[in-house]
């Protein structure tokens, strides 16, 4: 049976199954998972468990707001962040105007995040973190595996498939070896983390002329390896970049885009770029457009490796990120 989280991947997908397990807090085959979980963000002495809740949705725009209960007479409100593949974009800190007024009950937050924060993110958190009255707690997917990694073979199939699923994007954020597809959750993150891993570490011998990082493609269900000369401060310039969708398989495609670059710098400098390009026999130019209704444009991709490279192996598939940062190197150097 196919796993229904594969598709419901969105984060109101994840608010809903949420507070489904919250709401079955009494029910006799998986309130004790609710149970355990509530436990684990409210910190619930040896048998304590909840008497009576209520979740809502959305109150003050923050994901999900528990108002509960327990055994033990605690009143708690317990406030979810919930993330799955995008990030914390400083709305703590205005959900914290609404949380801080809060009286009579003890305050809970969880920042509930399908994935591992990185420095960036970890730092908004802390921002937030040092100006209200109750701290953030990140349970991020390691820890979300580990609490349901138990339940993969849990009678009830709701639950056996989201623990599988997390259990699974778990095992893609460890991933170490070259993904052959790029179409679901799992295959975005194995590549984030073979770029991460594998590829950008093994990419030295010129780090003093380039940068290079992974990223999600915005919107788009891949993520993409991005390489950038250095010597031009913030300015944006042409840069290399290597999709995971063109790379499945044995495949691999590189490209040279221009997209942020100035319309000065492209007046300045393009044409020479794509001279460069179309004399190296490893590049081509295809459809390049320059005007439009008898305006000049300057395009956005202006060149791309050959078709025919295969890469097999992790070996053949770093000997050609190296050989397309070489030539990326090569054409950029008259651009001033």
């Amino acid at each position: 049976m196919k796993n229904l989280f594969d598709y419901a991947t969105k984060e109101l997908s994840q608010d809903a199954f949420l507070m489904w397990i919250f709401n079955n807090y009494d029910d006799p085959k998986i309130g004790n998972i609710a149970n355990a979980l509530l436990g684990t963000f409210c910190g619930f002495q040896k048998d304590e468990t909840v008497k009576s809740l209520e979740t809502v949705p959305q109150w003050h725009k923050i994901d999900i707001t528990v108002w509960l209960t327990t055994t033990l007479d605690r009143k708690i409100v317990l406030c979810i962040e919930d993330k799955t593949f995008s990030n914390e974009h400083d709305q703590l800190i205005s959900y914290d105007k609404h949380i801080d007024r809060i009286e009579d009950h003890e305050v809970y937050k969880v920042f509930y995040k399908l994935g591992v924060p990185e420095d960036e993110e970890k730092a908004r958190i802390d921002k937030a973190n040092t100006c209200n009255k109750s701290k953030w707690n990140i349970f991020h997917l390691h820890e979300i595996a580990a609490f349901f990694d138990p339940y993969k073979n849990s009678d009830n199939l709701i639950i056996s498939q989201y623990a599988e699923y997390v259990c699974k994007i778990a095992d893609a954020w460890n991933n170490t070896q070259k993904p052959m597809s790029s179409k679901s959750k799992s295959d975005y993150i194995a590549w984030k983390s073979y770029f991460d891993k594998i590829v950008i570490p093994a990419l030295n011998g010129n780090g003093n002329l380039y940068e290079c990082s992974s990223r999600k493609a915005g919107q788009y269900p891949y993520v993409i390896l991005c390489v950038k000369r250095l010597g031009f401060c913030n300015r944006n310039i042409p840069y290399l970049e290597i999709r995971s969708r063109d790379c499945c398989g044995e495949d691999f495609k590189a490209l040279i885009l221009c997209y942020g670059v100035s319309d000065n710098d492209l007046k300045n400098n393009q044409s020479k770029l794509i001279d460069h390009i179309q004399l190296l026999p490893d590049l081509e130019c295809k459809r390049l457009v320059h005007s439009h209704r008898g305006k000049t444009i300057y395009p956005k991709q202006v060149g791309q490796s050959k078709d025919g490279e295969r890469a097999k192996t992790d070996e053949q598939f770093i000997l050609l990120v190296e050989k397309y940062i070489n030539l990326y190197l090569q054409i950029m150097e008259d651009w001033i």
